[in-house]
């Protein structure tokens, strides 16, 4: 017995376990797992590959699964039992597609791939939804599935062993990242929080995966409730998003519950919450939801409430939560600093309207004084200007005038103070000599200073170049300076110097006068700053002076500073940078006049005299007033009428007595009482204030420039808005003139009497005007033509008087070329109108026009171009006759001589052809006199039976007699029947030929050429075709024909060409001729101008002979007249061409194109007044090369075709071979031929 028969079974078993030396939990599961009773069988039946492979999996600590046999039986290492969360141990010994199956689909192909033999599958990030904790899950993992060889296995593959990483946590870390960035990185955008939630919703909706749904709630300021501010992944107006949520609602059973605390809430129960129509049509919406307060600035109270819903196929663990939290800081904050924002705004909002509500308020001041000041400087100029004065109230009237003056230049500088502040202050830079300019206003106060004891030094040499300034501030600024330092400067000098630094140039002012303590330096600038204490000429002052200087400098981009030591003296500089870097757009001025606010030197100068002792009283200076300086010119021998309209009871007096002297006054006090005093009577001239009760002076001027009667009334502004954009707004609304309160009275007398001299100028102008247009208009009414005036450019239509042929156009209009003239002509009339305006001569056309009623006429225009001064178009004046019934009977002339042309020609080709096939078949020359002779008086005969019926056609009885019964045959022995029958001119033709020569042939060979015999001529007409018996009897013998005569090919060719046919039948008693024509409706023929162009002058001097060109050839011949038809057949059967047809209808044409094989074709360009268009167009699809045959002209030929040569009837033969030789000279090149 061998050693192996020995071994007890209890040693066997041992062996079978000896393989599993690991130790762990899953060494024990596999130790006591019943694997008798699994797809694997019991341990001791497995191969040793097997074995090998789970001791390796027990020894690994990196996770991996093996999966065994065809069924994928499951074992595993402990690493990786979290992956199977709570299906460990279950798992155990289970097929995959038992352990895996919510996944198996997916695994199943990568699994199946290297167990039959394929490579080993791969994925670094596979996305799996498994169910490992009671729900599906998203879980993110690396594999590698690898098969393991295994001799014992059938297919060499004993199973797959799977390497896995789960990287879940970091993929979905990964996502939340991203989520946070993009929160953080709009944040900083918001301006409210409105618009900070609005950012933060639009951010999650990108992020749909890791934040399902959000609402986002701001709390009102009333902190009853909060209003939804942001929506991401739910539709508007969805259950779970209420408009609004009330606060601390006792019952927080229903709907969401928003604390009063800053704890976030976790809402598991939304199903409960809402109802069921929140999720039916969001079949994947979350059942839990979390609830997050957004702590506001003081951290104490909420803000709002972040509504986030939780992603149901993820755990909800901490670092969900961390995300959570992360988010809610994140928008938290956003909210804050977008509130902070908002806070900042409007208390910059709020400081800025009382700044304005300031400003508006000095501007007001400053208007309100302008009124009385106005009334003031009036009457004490009118009573100084009087001579009876007594001399204590002369002086007293000086000293009310000077400081009125003062008055004046305060309330200036207030409104140039409101201006700036308002920034509605520009300087209108311009080139000044800055030296000269500044000595002068230095010169001003030379009398002042020496007066004073002062000595003043100016030093203003010539500086390099001009200095951009706005000369009155610069005047303001040099003013305003010297007058502080003569009122502190007590002893000693003044000095005034003018330099160029380079950059800049620098302005200084430097006195010895009593200083600035070292402390007030830094307020020397302010606004109302007075230096308390401070030793003057004077106390009085606003202290604004320097404030004002330093604000006019800023304008002009330059600084201002000042140096100074208390007792010893101050010095004042300013730097204005040069020209080059002056404001560009500041640089040139506009011309407007700033008189409101300029005053100019001598308020400061009187200002500064009675500052000094013992100054005698002077009215040197004082303006004379003189009330009326020129008599006003009388309208009619009548006084003119002005409407004053001012609401100042003593501004309104003040005119009053200023006026009434010299004009008819209408004073009111509002623009309501302006108005009923307009439509009472309409003034002459009319003065109105600005600031009025009711409706103010920019309405008034609105209502009187939007009236037919006051729109010409010149209107003068009187008012104490003195700002810039105030003279502006009252220009722009219609005011002919401003004039600033104060004015003086000479000047407002002045501008009266300019304006109405200009007003009746005007009347007299548009008079004028009116009596010219009213005789132009009586001229053009009185004519007959069409009248219209046109842009310079003719873009635009600005007047036309239609005159019934055409409609009107009584308004601009840039459509008139579609109104008035047909898309094809068009082109055509711009290239004229274009050469017009280019040579700046007068345009003549032509043309044809659209009617009034749509139809179309002719009429011959003519406009002549009106130059400006400049020499430049500045309209057109054009007038236009009808000349339709001229163009109408001149195409009328045309289509007669068209037709007159074609009728001889095709007549002609008749004859020709007629001639040649006459003498053809004529034995002798007897002969062919008798035979063309008979057949020319046929056809003269026919001809004169068509012109007894203009052409319109023939009976066919009518025919018959014409043709046979003219005396020569005796007219018992011809006998006739058949229903009435008429012919179009052609057909008619035709059939009188048929008849000639059969009556020819009966008198000559047959029935006719004896005694006894007759002819019997039946006809039928069957549908819409001819059926015409002629029967012959009783005549000779007849006898077998060599072949064809003339006379029976042309009965033939006659009826064949008309789309019919013709058989011949013989006995020994007589003959009978069968022939069927189609009966087709009269067509009128082409009526274009002709104009003959033959195909070429000859052939080349080398060019081979016609009939070696044409033999073998096959030619299409299509031609109506079958004599003509005929004669081409013959010519080119005669050069062993083969002919194709004849065809003489457009269906036998194209017939013929669709089953034959043609070398070349000869078409006619008009069968029977019907168009060939199709059959060129056929002939081109074929690349059949081909010519036009023709009587009319080159204009008749198809469209598409007009380049094609022509060869005009009569024709001869040599043309006739030259042209069909040029058409089969190179077939596969040559389509269309040129002249």
């Amino acid at each position: 017995m061998s050693d192996a028969e020995n071994t007890s079974d209890s040693d066997v078993a041992a062996k079978d376990k000896a393989w599993l030396a690991s130790h762990g939990e899953m060494q024990s599961l596999i130790n006591d797992f019943d694997w008798s009773q699994a797809p694997l069988g019991p341990p001791k039946n497995w191969s040793p590959t097997l074995k090998v492979m789970i001791r390796f999996l027990l020894c690994n600590r990196f996770p991996l699964l093996l999966w065994w046999g065809p069924q994928y039986v499951s074992i595993y290492n402990d690493a990786y039992r979290p992956v199977l969360g709570a299906k460990h141990p279950w798992a155990l010994g289970k097929p995959v597609s038992e352990c895996w199956s919510e996944i198996w689909h997916v695994l199943k192909p990568l699994i199946d791939t290297p167990f039959n033999g394929g490579p080993a599958t791969w994925n670094d990030d596979i996305e799996l939804e498994i169910n490992r904790h009671g729900f599906l899950e998203e879980t993110h993992f690396t594999i590698a599935y690898s098969p393991v060889p295994d001799g014992t296995a059938e297919n060499g593959i004993g199973g797959v062993l799977a390497t896995v990483t789960e990287i879940t946590e970091k993929v979905i870390g990964k996502r939340r990242i991203v989520v946070l960035r993009d929160l953080a990185s709009r944040s900083g955008d918001a301006r409210s929080p409105d618009e900070a939630c609005a950012i933060a919703t639009e951010t999650f909706k990108k992020h749909e995966r890791d934040v399902p749904f959000a609402l986002l709630y701001l709390v009102e300021p009333d902190r009853k409730r909060a209003r939804l501010s942001g929506l991401a992944g739910l539709k508007p107006n969805h259950a779970l998003c209420p408009a609004e949520v009330e606060l601390a609602l006792k019952d927080s059973s229903a709907g969401w519950h928003f604390g009063a605390d800053l704890k976030p809430i976790l809402v598991d129960d939304l199903g409960r919450r809402f109802p069921p129509s929140a999720s039916k049509n969001h079949p994947n919406l979350p059942h839990t939801a979390a609830v997050l307060p957004l702590p506001a600035a003081n951290a104490r109270d909420a803000a709002g409430f972040l509504v986030v819903g939780i992603n149901p196929r993820l755990k909800l663990d901490e670092h969900y939560h961390d995300f959570l939290h992360l988010m809610r800081a994140q928008i938290a904050s956003a909210i804050a600093n977008a509130q902070s924002y908002e806070d900042e705004r409007k208390r910059s909002e709020a400081l800025a309207e009382i700044d304005r509500a300031k400003t508006v308020f000095f501007s007001n001041v400053s208007h309100e004084f302008r009124t009385p000041i106005t009334l003031m400087l009036g009457n004490i100029e009118d009573l100084l200007a009087r001579s009876g004065e007594r001399p204590d109230d002369h002086d007293r009237l000086l000293i009310a005038h000077r400081n009125s003056l003062r008055l004046l230049k305060l309330v200036n500088m207030l409104l140039e103070f409101s201006r700036i502040e308002a920034g509605r202050l520009q300087a209108r830079f311009e080139p000044t000599n800055l030296a000269t300019t500044t000595a002068e206003l230095a010169s001003a106060f030379r009398s002042a200073m020496e007066m004073a004891g002062l000595n003043l030094t100016v030093d203003t040499p010539p500086l390099p170049e001009p200095a951009y300034v706005d000369r009155e501030m610069w005047e303001k600024i040099v003013l305003n300076l010297l007058s502080n330092a003569l009122k502190f400067t007590l002893e000693g000098d003044v000095a005034v110097k003018l330099a160029d630094d380079g950059d800049n140039f620098v302005l200084t002012v430097r006195d010895t006068g009593i200083g600035i303590p070292a402390n007030e330096m830094p307020r020397l600038f302010e606004r109302f700053h007075r230096v308390e204490g401070a030793r003057g000429r004077s106390q009085e002052g606003s202290g604004i002076g320097l404030a004002f200087v330093q604000e006019l400098v800023k304008l002009h981009d330059g600084t201002v500073w000042a140096e100074s030591h208390l007792d010893e003296g101050t010095t004042i500089s300013v730097t204005i940078p040069k020209g080059s870097r002056a404001p560009a757009q500041h640089r040139n001025g506009n011309g407007e006049d700033r008189s409101s606010t300029t005053v100019g030197a001598a308020p400061f100068v009187e200002e500064a005299l009675r500052w000094l002792p013992d100054h005698p009283s002077s009215d040197a200076g004082l303006p004379e007033v003189d009330p009326a300086p020129h008599p006003p010119e009388k309208r009619n021998g009548g006084r003119r009428t002005l409407l004053v309209v001012d609401d100042n009871a003593d501004m309104r007096d003040y005119l009053r007595r200023l006026l009434g002297a010299q004009y008819d006054l209408k004073i009111v006090g509002n623009g309501e009482d302006a108005l009923a005093a307009v439509a009472s009577k309409k003034p002459d001239l009319i003065l109105t204030d600005i600031m009025m009760p009711g409706f103010d002076g920019i309405e008034l001027l609105s209502r009187l420039r939007t009236d037919a009667r006051t729109n010409t009334v010149p209107v003068i502004v009187l008012s104490a808005r003195a700002g810039e954009e105030s003279r502006i707004e009252g220009m722009q609304a219609g005011a002919d003139d401003y004039l600033i309160k104060p004015f003086s009275a000479r000047e407002l007398l002045a501008r009266i009497e300019a304006h109405l001299k200009m007003s009746q100028y005007r009347m007299e102008a548009a008079e004028t005007l009116r009596a010219s247009e009213e005789r132009f208009r009586a001229l053009v009414t009185a004519s007959s033509d069409i009248v219209y005036r046109m842009g310079p450019d003719w873009h635009e239509m600005r007047f036309l008087q239609g005159k019934d042929f055409v409609a009107d156009t009584d308004e601009p209009s840039d459509s008139w070329l579609e109104t008035y003239i047909p898309p094809e002509d068009q082109t055509l009339m711009l290239a004229r109108i274009g050469d017009a305006i280019d040579n700046k001569a007068a345009f003549e056309m032509e043309h044809r026009v659209i009617r009034r009623d749509g139809s179309l006429g002719w009429t011959h225009s003519r406009a002549i171009p009106m130059l400006d001064s400049n020499g430049d178009i500045a309209e057109w004046f054009g007038a236009a006759g009808d000349i339709t019934d001229r163009k109408r009977a001149e195409e009328t002339r045309q289509r007669l001589l068209s037709e007159l042309s074609h009728r001889v020609k095709n007549m002609l080709a008749s004859v020709q052809a007629l001639a040649q096939h006459t003498l053809r078949s004529a034995k002798n020359p007897a002969d062919f006199a008798a035979s063309f002779s008979g057949r020319l008086q046929s056809m003269s005969r026919m001809h004169s039976l068509l012109t007894r019926t203009a052409w319109e056609g023939a009976d066919l009885g009518d025919i018959i007699r014409d043709q046979l019964l003219w005396g020569t045959a005796d007219e018992r022995r011809v006998t006739t029947s058949g229903p009435p029958v008429r012919f179009d001119a052609q057909t008619a033709t035709h059939m009188a030929m048929v008849l000639h020569e059969l009556g020819t042939n009966a008198a000559k060979h047959g029935a006719l050429s004896l005694s006894n015999g007759t002819v019997s001529i039946d006809w039928s007409v069957s549908g819409n075709a001819l059926c015409l018996n002629w029967t012959e009897q009783g005549g000779p013998p007849m006898k077998t024909p060599l072949g064809p005569g003339f006379g029976t090919s042309l009965i033939e060719k006659v009826a064949a060409g008309g789309g019919g046919s013709a058989h011949l039948t013989t006995d020994t008693d007589g003959m009978r001729w069968e022939v069927r024509l189609p009966l087709e409706a009269d067509v009128p023929p082409i009526t274009e101008p002709d104009v003959e162009e033959p195909v070429s002058g000859g052939p080349a001097p080398d060019a081979p002979a016609a009939s070696t060109r044409l033999k073998g050839k096959r030619i299409l011949v299509v031609e109506d007249e079958a004599l003509i038809a005929f004669e081409i057949a013959a010519i080119l059967e005669e050069e062993d061409a083969e002919v194709a047809g004849p065809a003489a209808t457009p269906g036998d044409a194209l017939r013929l194109i669709n089953e034959m094989a043609l070398d070349a074709a000869l078409l006619d360009a008009n069968l029977r007044g019907q168009p060939v268009d199709a059959i060129a167009a056929a002939l081109a699809d074929k690349k059949v090369p081909f010519v036009f045959v023709s009587g009319y002209g080159r204009e008749a030929l198809p469209l598409g075709f007009a380049d094609t040569a022509l060869l005009a009837k009569p024709f001869n033969p040599r043309q006739l071979l030259e042209a069909a030789a040029l058409l089969v000279a190179e077939p596969k090149s040559i389509l269309r031929f040129r002249q």
